[in-house]
């Protein structure tokens, strides 16, 4: 009976690692990049009038959301319906933290509408990935 249990135990305990190590490196991978205080005015202005919008530059002086994750949901709420717009003109998922590059390689048709999206996922990225500064 005991031979029987340790297979499963043993791999009870694999999966639990590799849940741990994917919640681990999740996290690890969307903490804000270290930043400074600087002007942001010309990109702050764009956004809303709201807390989840503040900037600041990252280490390389590229623009960057201080919390890019109270940035995406606030986002979503602001332009909820520009992103279906768009999420329905490419086939793309809902925005998240996984896809906004999809969103922000999506054709960008002129108008200021829709570069908000483009210039928030830029932001974003300067945001999160200290290897994806795009300005």
């Amino acid at each position: 009976m005991r031979n029987k249990r340790k297979p499963i135990l043993i791999a009870i305990i694999v999966v639990l690692v590799m849940v741990s190590a994917f919640l681990i490196s999740d996290y690890i991978r969307f903490l804000p990049n270290d930043w400074v205080e600087g002007d942001v005015s010309k990109w702050e202005e764009r956004f809303p009038d709201n807390p989840a919008y503040e900037m600041a530059l990252n280490c390389n002086g590229y623009p960057m959301f201080k919390d890019p994750l109270a940035a995406l949901k606030q986002f979503k709420i602001d332009y909820e319906e520009l992103l279906d717009r768009k999420a329905k003109e490419y086939n793309l998922p809902p925005l998240s933290k996984y896809n906004y590059w999809d969103y922000k390689i999506a054709e960008v048709p002129p108008g200021e509408e829709q570069y908000i999206i483009f210039l928030f996922c830029s932001c974003f990225a300067n945001s999160i990935s200290e290897d994806e500064n795009i300005w």
